[in-house]
């Protein structure tokens, strides 16, 4: 599996910057992907990438029983993400996403929500999830065009995949009702901006696996 370049540019107050930045202009469309989750106040949930946390924090706020974890590879992001108020069971942990600090079958959903971790490390990723998610348990992620959301310092836009290869790479994984879908921000766009537009990829663990 190949290891996500999580260089220098990572590693830098003008990154963090960026995913603060990025809540605003994302933030109606990690909220239509919530809605899809299936989320319950009791699910343990992986926010897989998550930057500065903002959504990490989004997803604790819903879970009364349950625990958020925000992890990413980027030091510097999760120390920000931990020096800022987070609901009580929301936590940060700084790994490697293809040896993920999470025991086997242990959670309920997983979510990369905007990180261009995804399309970095898409193999890593995706079996890595698979393998941290119950039997049941679903995993959702937000794929943003070039040029929105977060990235790195003076990093080149990459065009992402056709829906076709992002289905047939959930399901080479092991998910079952591996689905692409279209987003569109909900919000009327300020004038001279365009309509907010994402992929949602969606995928099951199947009950057997």
């Amino acid at each position: 599996m190949t290891s996500p370049d999580r260089g220098p540019g990572f590693e830098s107050e003008e990154a963090a910057r960026a995913w603060e930045a990025a809540e605003e202009a994302l933030r109606d469309l990690v909220l239509q992907c919530l809605d899809r989750s299936g989320l319950r106040p009791d699910h343990a949930v992986l926010d897989l990438g998550c930057g500065t946390g903002w959504t990490t924090r989004l997803i604790g706020a819903f879970l009364r029983e349950g625990r958020a974890f925000g992890l990413d590879p980027s030091a510097l992001l999760v120390d920000r993400a931990r020096s800022l108020p987070a609901p009580p069971r929301v936590s940060f942990t700084q790994a490697p996403v293809e040896a993920l600090p999470l025991a086997d079958a242990s959670l309920d959903r997983v979510f990369v929500l905007g990180s261009p971790l995804l399309q970095q490390a898409a193999e890593a990723v995706l079996a890595e999830a698979f393998r941290v998610l119950r039997p049941g348990g679903r995993f959702l992620a937000l794929l943003l065009p070039p040029g929105l959301g977060p990235a790195p310092p003076g990093a080149e836009p990459a065009a992402a995949p056709e829906p076709a290869v992002w289905r047939e790479r959930l399901q080479r994984a092991g998910f079952s009702g591996a689905a692409v879908e279209a987003l569109e921000d909900r919000r009327q766009p300020q004038e001279g901006e365009e309509k907010r537009q994402a992929l949602l990829l969606l995928g099951d663990r199947p009950d057997d696996a």
